[in-house]
């Protein structure tokens, strides 16, 4: 997951603090400190946030909607998707996609490159194109999440995808209201993602420790909620203030980077929704060797 940095002091002047670099590809700012000027309206930044939240849901409806036949109607569906190869191939294809244009990313970056990033940040930026790759997301997800959910039973399911939205809710309420800024902890959470990611490498070698399993997940679901808290904080910014005049943001998402924002929210309730099922979930054991 792509997730904000943070970046540049704290002055609360409006300038970008993390763009995809100098590449000639225009404002590819991704993150500004926060505007304090009084002379801007509220109304701004609140449509800013409406307008994250309501493309959000919209990918989360699309995806749950295209994993609901996995969860109530397993055997037929996954009888439809063993009958009709196509449909796993491409969305196979659309996520091997991605992670290379992430390690292309990544490696052009360690190189001083800016070209493929400065491209991928544009295209969130532009009409009808970040709609069509949002959209397309949702639904390649959309399976994928149907494939994990059908290793478990309905009801684990159900509560997972509950409990994440009550989460989710609970979070953003204290996000919103606290006065606590986490929108600076940005390089933190990229250190403990790394070692999460080390950590599951070594944990490869103990795959039937169900124990060592449920403490990952639920170290793995602690930081998420720390990121759902950090992204929430960027998306809303100086709308806080609106709410909570002690709450005071340093950094904050760029207007037209709402594209990228949904999607980076999106991300967030899938990833806690996973990690949660792997912690609470009972699986279909009857069903492990007819997915796999």
């Amino acid at each position: 997951m792509i997730t904000g940095g943070v970046l540049g002091p704290r002055t609360g002047v409006r300038r970008p603090i993390w763009s995809s670099g100098n590449g000639g590809g225009g404002n590819t700012a991704i993150l500004q400190t926060s505007v304090k000027d009084q002379n801007v309206p509220p109304e701004v930044r609140l449509n800013f946030v409406k307008k994250v939240y309501s493309i959000m849901a919209a990918m989360l409806c699309v995806s749950f909607s295209v994993a609901t036949p996995f969860v109530f109607r397993k055997v037929p569906t996954l009888i439809w998707m063993s009958e009709h190869q196509w449909v796993t191939v491409t969305v196979n294809l659309f996520v091997l996609a991605n992670i290379l244009l992430n390690i292309a990313i990544r490696f052009e970056w360690c190189i001083g490159g800016s070209t493929v990033r400065t491209a991928y940040i544009n295209m969130f930026k532009r009409t009808p194109w970040n709609y069509m790759y949002l959209t397309t997301y949702a639904l390649c997800f959309g399976v994928c999440i149907g494939y994990i959910c059908a290793q478990y039973e309905v009801t684990s399911v159900v509560f997972a995808f509950a409990m994440t939205a009550g989460i989710m809710l609970c979070l953003t309420i204290y996000a919103v209201y606290t006065k606590t800024d986490f929108t600076g902890t940005g390089l933190y959470i990229l250190v403990l993602i790394c070692g999460l990611v080390m950590l599951g490498v070594v944990m490869m070698f103990f795959p039937g420790v169900d124990v060592l399993n449920k403490i990952y997940a639920i170290g793995a679901s602690v930081l998420m909620c720390w990121i759902i808290i950090f992204d929430t904080q960027l998306i809303f910014g100086t709308a806080s203030f609106q709410f909570n005049r002690v709450a005071d943001r340093s950094v904050e998402y760029t207007l037209d980077m709402y594209a990228f924002a949904s999607f980076q929210l999106y991300l967030d309730f899938i990833n806690m929704f996973v990690w949660l099922l792997r912690f609470v979930g009972s699986s279909a054991g009857s069903l492990r060797g007819f997915i796999f």
